[in-house]
């Protein structure tokens, strides 16, 4: 477990931005303290957050959602895909999908995202 980086938490607010309202509070008030990496490369990471943690208006209790991604490019031209995932309505993971085989080169940063698909 680790502390979420100031880059992570750029992004996760610029996807909050996109899907929800702008009167959503600042990801820090989320009260989400640590992100877990779920795999080698640090493209799925998980969200350990407090019993306390805020459900996002408007989403269903007992499901898995992905109501917003965006994509940016990597140094080299490739699409990266980035994914925020909730369950339960709260913050739970997110995630990087490269379109092409290889690591990321370059990490997106909130500036970097375009063509957001919010989910409705």
């Amino acid at each position: 477990m680790r502390q979420p980086t100031s880059r992570e938490i750029a992004l996760i607010q610029k996807l909050l931005e996109a899907g929800y309202a702008k009167g959503l509070p600042q990801v820090s008030e989320w009260e989400f303290a640590e992100i877990q990496p779920m795999n080698n490369d640090d493209t799925i990471l998980r969200f350990r957050v407090s019993p306390g943690n805020r459900t996002l208006p408007g989403t269903a209790e007992n499901y898995i959602y992905v109501p917003v991604e965006a994509s940016a490019l990597d140094d080299d031209g490739c699409i990266i895909h980035v994914l925020l995932h909730l369950r339960g309505g709260k913050l739970y993971e997110l995630e990087y999908l490269r379109e092409r085989p290889g690591p990321i080169r370059q990490w997106p940063r909130a500036e970097d995202l375009f063509n957001f698909l919010v989910q409705n």
